[in-house]
Parts: C-alpha cells; structure tokens; sequence
C-alpha cells in the first residue's frame, strides 16, 4: 500500500473532460437534469473517456482560466466541459464559461440549454425582484 501510494501521489490527473453538476437546476425541481446526468456518466464510463465532475464553485471561484482551460486546484486543467440539461444557471457560471470557450476551451451543451440566468442565489434575489 505503500508503494501504491507513493506511486499515485507523484502521478499527474490526466482527465481533460469536466461534467458540471446542475445543482441549481436540481433546486428548482428539474429532474430531467439529473437523469441527463447519470446517462452522461455511464456514457463516458463506456467510452473510457476520463471525467471529473465539476460544481459550481469550482467553475467560478475556485478553478482559474489558464493555457487554454479551466485549471483546478491540483494543477489539472480542462480542455473541455459539458453542460447537460438545466433549466438555470448562474451568471458567474455562464461569464466564466464564455470567457473559457474565448481561450480555446470546449463547452457542450446536452439536452435542454438553460432558460434562467440567476446573478446571485435564490435565497438573496436583488433589489425589486422579490416574488
């Protein structure tokens, strides 16, 4: 175990895919999202196509645009990212991924393409657009 260990600490992450996980559209009941989402995971399972999955945070706050992609926080960057069916997304979310497709990066939408761009969360709505 030790040696595995070793040998899996001094390796480089090699998935150049990231499947964003719709949490926002979960939260507003989409269920299709997340059916999309399983489909999508067995499909690049099947295809031996590596992933990662990829929330909110770190496609806005925590990943940074660099050489082309998006890089997280272990130095493994993303030359590609789906999308797949939301109903909503953030305006962080959507800047960060027009401002990731405008370095090179690949973007893939699947199924249906949000309708919703929220600025900031459903628990602080701005000024004046209270329901």
């Amino acid at each position: 175990m030790n040696r595995l260990g070793y040998l899996l600490s001094i390796g480089r992450p090699a998935a150049q895919v990231a499947l964003y996980y719709p949490t926002n559209s979960v939260w507003m009941g989409d269920d299709d999202s997340i059916t999309v989402m399983e489909h999508l995971t067995q499909q690049l399972l099947e295809h031996q196509i590596d992933f990662d999955y990829l929330d909110e945070q770190a496609l806005t706050t925590v990943g940074t645009l660099e050489g082309g992609g998006l890089k997280n926080l272990s130095g493994q960057i993303y030359r590609g990212i789906v999308i797949p069916s939301s109903t909503v997304i953030t305006r962080a979310a959507l800047d960060r991924l027009r401002a990731f497709t405008a370095q090179g990066g690949k973007v893939i939408f699947v199924g249906r393409t949000p309708t919703q761009v929220i600025e900031r969360t459903f628990l602080s709505p701005p000024a004046g657009r209270r329901i």
